[in-house]
């Protein structure tokens, strides 16, 4: 397998050939849902993490409501009372967390510094009570959809360098999936973005995550008035009148 590696700061040999094992491993997937399917082996059988997800969805701000998530080690008996109780308040879904993935594909909860309450109680009330401290997850973006694999377990599983790796992993893994067809029924055809340029795209998705357009040009690096032009564009070519109606369209779709 033929696979050019950026290098990464402080990674052993030990490191770059576990890196190795998870792409050799992913990389006879022809389509996303054998994708995620061998990922998740991978990052078991190579990097050794059980507890793991992967979540999906058209746009960022809905794949937290992924239907049909896929779930190893002891996630299945956890999704429905992340379903019930969580899913809003997953520390993933933050701007912050939104903008450690925009640069380096991965993200520890240990690095974020803004908790509101519900999500530092999601943190500390719902993994806790499952011995989970250590919270990570790596973003992707595979048949052009948008995805996080969630990394789960024990007090510093997911270390300094455990997340260099990941970091490494989830650019190389977004490159193999990006142009990889869903696999599924899962169809986009009828999606309300799909008439969206790739940045109209980008600023929709970052409105129904809550975003002030400050914020929006703070992460695509663009000024304010020019987060307001696309904001307008994006209402007349969805149809929808305010930002607000934006949002709830998106989280139907």
């Amino acid at each position: 397998m033929k696979q050019q590696l950026t290098a990464a700061h402080d990674l052993t040999v030990r490191d770059y050939q576990r890196v190795f094992a998870v792409l050799e491993h992913v990389e006879s997937a022809r389509t996303v849902t054998d994708f995620r399917e061998l990922t998740l082996e991978a990052f078991g059988s190579a990097l050794g993490y059980r507890n793991t997800t992967f979540f999906r969805g058209p746009t960022f701000a809905t794949l937290f409501q992924d239907p049909d998530p896929l779930l190893a080690g002891r996630m299945p008996s956890m999704i429905r009372e992340y379903r019930a109780e969580w899913s809003q308040h997953d520390v993933f879904s933050l701007p912050e967390s939104l903008s450690l993935f925009s640069r380096t594909n991965a993200a520890s909860a240990e690095e974020l510094h803004v908790l509101p309450d519900h999500s530092r109680q999601y943190l500390d009330q719902w993994f806790g009570r499952y011995g989970m401290s250590s919270v990570n997850a790596v973003y992707l973006r595979p048949g052009g959809q948008h995805a996080l694999i969630g990394v789960f377990g024990p007090d510093r599983m997911v270390g300094p360098a455990q997340l260099e790796v990941l970091r490494l992993l989830g650019k190389h893994l977004s490159a193999i999936s990006q142009h990889l067809p869903a696999g599924d029924d899962t169809s986009r055809g009828d999606d309300l973005l799909s008439t969206l340029s790739p940045r109209d795209r980008d600023v929709a998705e970052l409105i129904c995550n809550g975003l002030s357009n400050a914020m929006i040009g703070h992460v695509l690096s663009l000024t304010e008035g020019t987060v307001k032009k696309y904001v307008s564009r994006i209402l007349a070519q969805t149809g929808c009148r305010s930002r607000t109606e934006l949002v709830l369209c998106l989280r139907q779709h």
